[in-house]
C-alpha cells in the first residue's frame, strides 16, 4: 500500500541510526545530507536519544543558564544546537524517537522546495507509525507540529 501523497514509483532511502547522543546525531546529519545531495535521493532517517543531554539554544548564555560542573558530575551531556533558537531542552536517554526528512534540491536552482508540501506528504506515514506504537491520539497542528493529549507538543518535523 502506498501512503497518501507518495507515488508508487518514488524511491526513498531509509536509514535507522539507532540510539545516538546529541554529538553523534549532529555529525550524522551532515553525512546524510551530503549523501542526499550527491545521490539526489531523499532519505527518511530514524533514531532515538541514546544519552541524557541538555540542548542549549544558539543565542543562550550557557554559563548563566547551566551549572556545567554539575551536569558533568551527573553525566549529562551539554550541547549547543548548531542553528537558531533559544531556550534549553532536557532530553533523557530513550525519551524520544526521532526522524529526519532530507530532500535533495531540485535541478533547477530557481525551483526551490516547498517544505510544507513535502512534510504534508509524510504526515500519513508518521501518523500510521505512531498509531502502530499506541499513539493514535497524535495529530498534526499546521504542517509540522505533533500534538498529543490536551494539545501538548510531542515534537515537530523539520
Amino acid at each position: 500500500m502506498t501512503p497518501t501523497g507518495v507515488t508508487a514509483t518514488e524511491t526513498w532511502r531509509f536509514v535507522d541510526c539507532g540510539a545516538v547522543d546529541a554529538f553523534e546525531n549532529n555529525a550524522q546529519m551532515a553525512v546524510l545530507a551530503r549523501s542526499t545531495s550527491d545521490a539526489g535521493t531523499p532519505i527518511l532517517q530514524t533514531s532515538v536519544w541514546g544519552r541524557t543531554h541538555l540542548n542549549v539554544g544558539w543565542f543562550d548564555d550557557v554559563d548563566s543558564t547551566l551549572d556545567l560542573a554539575e551536569c558533568e558530575r551527573l553525566g549529562i551531556q551539554v550541547i549547543r544546537r548548531p542553528f537558531a533558537g533559544g531556550g534549553t531542552a532536557f532530553y533523557d536517554a530513550g525519551c524520544a524517537a526521532m526522524f529526519g526528512l532530507m530532500i535533495p534540491k531540485p535541478a533547477d536552482p530557481d525551483a526551490g522546495v516547498d517544505l510544507d508540501r513535502e512534510i504534508a506528504r509524510m504526515q500519513p506515514i508518521v501518523l500510521n507509525a505512531l498509531a502502530r506504537i499506541g499513539l493514535a491520539e497524535v495529530t498534526f497542528q499546521g504542517s509540522a507540529d505533533l500534538r498529543w493529549i490536551n494539545d501538548r507538543k510531542l515534537g515537530g518535523i523539520s
